[in-house]
């Protein structure tokens, strides 16, 4: 495997710079690609890899894609140094297009891994292909919301929920875009013929209008994948806030065999909360109640995003209030401010 640092020193045409190791020595690199960005969309590209704008990559001591390098697997880090690789052939063809036919290629590696291949798929032929692979591999919603009118958290780009509603909106923006054009085209053609061109425009406006009813459809069907992932997260919060509290309770309370499971832990800490001193604490019990006899069905209809880290506990009270008869502002304040029970 060629080292990056050769690389990125061809790629600068530079000679033995360490532009790796220290945040001391990328931010030189930084500097030198983004000098020549402003009159190279290419280097620019090559930059929004190497240095992304995302809240969830970002370089430190090392690169961001050097703790995915997996020798067993094609990941970031390899891409990384394939991207160098097609910029050196640029810089000698000075031809963009080969570049990003090359990119293209060399994303197809990836296979499944974290869905490229699907992603690929939907975005082949309508988009700036180089860029948009750069910000799904860094996770920039930025470039989203900017290119696709898609507001998205980082957690969810790389996601299959979230291909879909690129796939949609695409495709809604390609019937548009040919709507349109058969409209002007159709316009041009009976623009001596007014009754004719009036029947067409109408029926041209009756199909836009369809448009924009799906369009309407489509936004409310984000909404609902929007209320799916928030109960996906509501659940593992609540399994992750009671494992917590079951460590906790845990190191005071060691009188039997250590539990593996939620269920398991969550009995245990009901046992343990019945002692007359933790009386003021009987809404968690009642709570762990709850989610016995529901089995948390409501919120397991969906396959959970592990890589979503922010969790909200108020949606306790949003998605499960109804089934309760306990005040559950108690159950998210004590959990937001988890202590050890005295």
């Amino acid at each position: 495997m060629e080292d990056l640092n050769i690389l990125l020193n061809t790629a600068l045409r530079t000679a033995k710079e360490n532009y790796c190791d220290t945040a001391e020595n990328i931010e030189k690199c930084r500097k030198k690609f983004y000098d020549l960005s402003p009159n190279d969309n290419t280097a620019l590209n090559v930059c929004l890899y190497l240095f992304p704008f995302s809240p969830l990559e970002k370089n430190s001591k090392e690169f961001w894609f050097q703790k995915y390098k997996n020798n067993n697997k094609y990941d970031e880090f390899d891409f990384a140094l394939d991207v160098l690789r097609s910029y050196i052939n640029y810089l000698s063809e000075k031809n963009s297009g080969r570049y990003n036919s090359r990119i293209i290629e060399s994303a197809k590696k990836f296979g499944n891994y974290k869905h490229v291949d699907e992603f690929l798929s939907i975005i082949l032929d309508y988009v700036d292909e180089s860029m948009a692979i750069d910000a799904y591999l860094t996770e920039d919603n930025l470039y989203f919301e900017k290119n696709l009118e898609l507001r998205v958290s980082p957690e969810q780009i790389q996601t299959l929920d979230f291909l879909k509603i690129i796939k949609k909106q695409i495709d809604f923006k390609k019937d548009y875009y040919k709507l349109n054009r058969k409209y002007n085209s159709l316009i041009n053609l009976f623009q001596d013929s007014e009754s004719v061109k009036k029947d067409i425009i109408q029926d041209l406006r009756n199909q836009i209008q369809n448009l924009n009813t799906e369009v309407t459809t489509l936004r409310g069907e984000n909404v609902e994948i929007k209320e799916r992932l928030d109960k996906i997260d509501l659940r593992d919060t609540i399994k992750m806030s009671f494992k917590y509290l079951y460590n906790i309770l845990r190191t005071k309370f060691n009188t039997e065999p250590e539990a593996n499971n939620f269920r398991d832990q969550s009995q245990q800490i009901k046992k343990i909360l019945s002692r007359e001193e933790y009386s003021k604490y009987k809404y968690l019990a009642r709570f762990i109640e709850d989610i016995e006899f529901t089995k948390l069905y409501d919120l397991n209809t969906a396959t959970h995003n592990s890589d979503i880290e922010e969790r909200q506990l108020s949606n306790i009270k949003k998605y499960m209030q109804n089934i309760s008869d306990t005040d559950l502002n108690k159950v998210v304040d004590f959990f937001n401010n988890l202590q050890i029970l005295k």
